[in-house]
């Protein structure tokens, strides 16, 4: 070290201060660095934000002949005139745009484009907006069709409510036509409201909507479409949800019965389940631990045959709450004398109860029909 020392001081570094701590080895100066560098950009990015509200002052990006009057806000912030928009966005109904010649930022609908007026002006006007679809061959021709704007429809996604048309297809030779129904509806990613399909859910919004219960049971459906609704207005646009949603559960839980799709499938365990352990802490008291439970399932699958095949499990006891029975007890039934148990932390139903504890804060004041469509979650 002192030979180290020496080399150092030949070369002129000293070596009597101490180096600074690294800053990737102290949490506290990490997190001063950081709050240091919001600080210095705070001003900078409250300007970056002002400055983004102002308006460009220039000419169609897609003709570069125009003077730019609408903004899509997911064509990487693209500026286009009142023609351009009509043809790019006549294909991407779903996008959001903002129109500005007034002088600042307004969102539209997307039935709603901007009209050059002969004076120089511009005004909005009515476009119609054909619903994305899978659209098949509807003739042998092969020489094209028309496409005109068809049944109006209400389409409602994680932005809010559309209002659109379907299409509606002509053959440019034989001239038969096709109008989509229910089932090419649902084939391009869409749930009916109603039997007769005059509002549409995407069905990417269930999906959303049952994970977000999962991840936060106490939501109500009331909260969930406040939200929707915010971002219809947001976006410069103007409820069946419950039933639509209870059905398409309904459909996707046929389908994984036919698929054969199981989710309380154990892959710890498999192909067949080794055990299972009931808790009594959430309207299980029934059940409250294995020795009543066991019983009473060997009674009811003697008279229901569908369900002799969970008597091929083997009952125990969680470990934490086979110490609250007698020793006896507890040497049968314990998850740790079950042969071929695996060794836990003996809690892992109370996992489960965490999380019907927040579910139970909404299905207590529901009704029975709200009840049982809210636990299929």
């Amino acid at each position: 070290m002192a030979s180290l020392r020496g080399i150092l001081a030949d070369a002129g570094i000293d070596t009597d201060t101490p180096a600074p701590a690294s800053a990737s080895q102290s949490w506290k100066q990490r997190k001063e660095v950081a709050e240091d560098h919001w600080r210095r950009a705070r001003e900078a990015m409250t300007a970056y934000l002002l400055s983004a509200q102002k308006t460009p002052m220039s000419m169609c990006q897609i003709c570069h002949t125009h003077e730019a009057v609408i903004r899509c806000t997911d064509c990487l912030s693209q500026v286009v005139c009142g023609e351009c928009d009509k043809v790019v966005h006549n294909s991407h109904p779903l996008q959001n745009r903002e129109s500005f010649f007034d002088g600042f930022f307004k969102p539209i609908c997307p039935t709603i484009g901007v009209k050059r007026m002969e004076d120089g002006s511009y005004s909005h006007d009515h476009q119609d907006r054909l619903l994305p679809m899978m659209v098949p061959d509807i003739c042998a021709c092969q020489a094209g069709y028309a496409v005109q704007p068809g049944k109006p429809i209400i389409l409602i996604g994680m932005n809010g409510k559309y209002h659109l048309s379907l299409p509606s297809l002509q053959c440019n030779i034989c001239h038969v036509t096709w109008n989509p129904g229910l089932s090419h509806l649902v084939a391009s990613g869409y749930w009916p409201a109603t039997p007769k399909h005059e509002t549409v859910f995407e069905i990417g919004l269930f999906s959303s909507y049952g994970k977000l219960k999962l991840r936060a049971p106490g939501l109500s459906r009331q909260a969930f479409l406040g939200m929707l609704e915010d971002r219809t207005l947001a976006f410069g646009r103007v409820n069946a949800f419950q039933k639509a949603f209870l059905e398409w559960q309904y459909a996707s839980y046929v389908k994984e019965g036919l698929t054969g799709e199981n989710d309380f499938k154990c892959h710890a365990c498999s192909p067949s389940m080794h055990g299972i352990s009931v808790d009594g802490n959430r309207k299980l008291y029934r059940f409250k631990n294995a020795t009543r439970y066991w019983p009473y399932l060997q009674r009811v699958a003697s008279v229901c045959p569908e369900l002799k095949n969970l008597l091929g499990m083997h009952p125990l006891l969680s470990v934490m709450h086979a110490k609250a029975h007698e020793w006896t007890c507890e040497v049968k039934w314990s998850g740790r004398n079950q042969p071929g148990a695996g060794l836990t932390i003996g809690e892992e139903v109370e996992q489960v109860n965490a999380y019907l504890s927040r579910a139970g804060v909404c299905t207590k004041y529901m009704s029975k029909a709200s009840e049982y469509g809210h636990t299929l979650l």
